[in-house]
């Protein structure tokens, strides 16, 4: 690998700030909620000529899991997009801080 390479890929790394969840997830961690706890958040969103509003709630039927459903909806000038998921997060191991 040369010099220009190597320089290259060195600023690349040193550039990327911190890591972000796709929304609406904005600021997720490696923590789930207390056991019993609702979250909702929302978000709008613009890639290229696509934009569009997503919301998502949590539950957290246990301390260390939680289930997500989400809802988001697209539009650009020929194009309309609705889309649905759900996920589920499993924390075996957390910290105190999060």
């Amino acid at each position: 690998m040369n010099c220009d390479k190597t320089c290259l890929l060195t600023i690349s790394l040193l550039a990327v700030p911190c890591a972000h969840a796709e929304p609406p997830m904005h600021v997720d961690d490696a923590a789930t909620m207390a056991r019993g706890g609702v979250k909702l958040e929302w978000a709008f969103s613009r890639d290229h000529q696509m934009r569009g509003p997503d919301l998502m709630i949590g539950v957290a039927p246990g301390d260390d899991r939680e289930v997500n459903a989400n809802l988001a909806r697209a539009r650009s000038s020929s194009l309309t997009s609705n889309d649905a998921g759900m996920s589920l997060k499993w924390v075996p191991v957390q910290t105190e801080i999060g």
